[in-house]
């Protein structure tokens, strides 16, 4: 029997505050290279030196959104690799080794990570073109709620790819492939969880938010709230993931194991 809701939330306030302290040089990492990618896309200096145009602003505004696709994919699973160590087995990979590692991972698999994000890339896409004119409210309406719905189901059903990549050495679309094959038969389980783990932290920064803004009064000082909160409240999704498909995963090992005695 897969664990409780409770139990699942436990585990994974568990792992989390247990490992929080280890996955703070990769967000720390994973700050400053978002950063250095912002100052390096929107640089003045860079602008300059270019013929201002649009298509020069489209140009560098696609290469900024794939290596800032590229380095959260790359970071996520280096995140993932450390929870998972000490779910296990309490041994934690080192920092640049495992970031080395992730990075290879992500170089080879690229373009399969990069359909995660295709119901975003619809919906842009839907916007883009609803913006020009060419569809009436009513089509754009129905294609907004058709990708909502899509996209909810692409969601759950690959919810597990970024935690397979760089556990079990999946490569290319058999990330895929395993991800179906872990929700499939239980998609009900994995919807609530993972649907009450956004909730928590959805009610947690409405109320965080609410306080942050009452005590800063919209100043500066809000940034610093905010920014304190994301850092961490960003574990929570490598930490939620991982522990529910390893949580699975040893659901499956044991079920095996049972066949096997009966069978034997």
């Amino acid at each position: 029997m897969v664990t409780s809701l409770q139990s699942f939330f436990v585990k994974v306030f568990k792992t989390y505050t247990s490992s929080f302290l280890k996955l703070v040089p990769y967000l720390v990492l994973l700050f400053v290279f978002l950063t250095f990618v912002f100052f390096a896309q929107y640089s003045v200096a860079l602008y300059l030196v270019l013929v201002p145009g649009t298509f020069f602003r489209l140009f560098f505004n696609i290469i900024g959104a794939v290596v800032y696709t590229f380095v959260t994919f790359m970071m996520t699973m280096a995140m993932i690799k450390v929870i998972a160590s000490k779910y296990t087995t309490n041994v934690f990979p080192k920092v640049f080794k495992n970031i080395k590692e992730t990075f290879f991972i992500t170089l080879k698999n690229f373009f399969t990570l990069a359909l995660l994000i295709l119901p975003a890339l619809l919906t842009y896409i839907v916007y883009f073109i609803g913006k020009m004119g060419y569809l009436s409210p009513y089509a754009l309406i129905s294609l907004f709620l058709l990708i909502i719905v899509v996209g909810i189901l692409f969601f759950f059903w690959f919810s597990f790819v970024m935690v397979v990549l760089p556990l079990e050495n999946s490569k290319g679309l058999g990330s895929f492939a395993k991800s179906i094959q872990m929700v499939k038969g239980r998609f009900g389980l994995v919807f609530t969880r993972l649907l009450f783990l956004f909730l928590f932290l959805f009610v947690t920064f409405f109320f965080y938010n609410e306080v942050a803004f009452m005590i800063t009064q919209g100043t500066l000082f809000y940034l610093l709230f905010m920014f304190i909160f994301v850092i961490f409240a960003i574990p929570f999704y490598p930490v939620g993931f991982t522990v529910l498909y390893l949580s699975l995963q040893n659901e499956d090992m044991k079920k095996e194991a049972l066949e096997e005695n009966l069978l034997a």
